[in-house]
């Protein structure tokens, strides 16, 4: 039985994902909006995904030091799928630096109807 607690549905935009990561204080000086981010995704081992970094949280969590990191990339085809899971390699003169991401759809959030 349905009860306004639990969503009926799931809007997902697939069009565009976005890549949020952690990034330590040392490195958020090699981090800038705009910067070229290379995505891979263990489904498609052999495929590289651009993206560029749209966010850099302006604060640092208290505890771990670190901020967040956003990244949007066109889905063409909709190969890449929210949830998944993928290593985030931004490139700068500085670094090449590579984390653990999760996928999330743009505007992906629950719906209660």
């Amino acid at each position: 039985m349905a009860n306004m607690a639990v969503p009926l549905v799931k809007i997902v935009q697939m069009e565009r994902l976005k890549i949020m990561f952690n990034a330590i204080e040392e490195d958020l000086g090699k981090l800038a909006l705009g910067q070229e981010a290379i995505i891979k995704v263990r489904s498609y081992p052999e495929r590289k995904f651009m993206g560029k970094v749209v966010k850099i949280s302006p604060i640092l969590d208290p505890i771990t030091r670190m901020a967040e990191i956003e990244v949007l990339l066109d889905n063409r085809g909709h190969l890449l799928k929210p949830g998944m899971y993928a290593v985030v390699e931004t490139r700068s003169a500085k670094i090449t630096d590579k984390r653990s991401a999760k996928l999330k759809a743009k505007y992906g959030d629950e719906l209660a109807v």
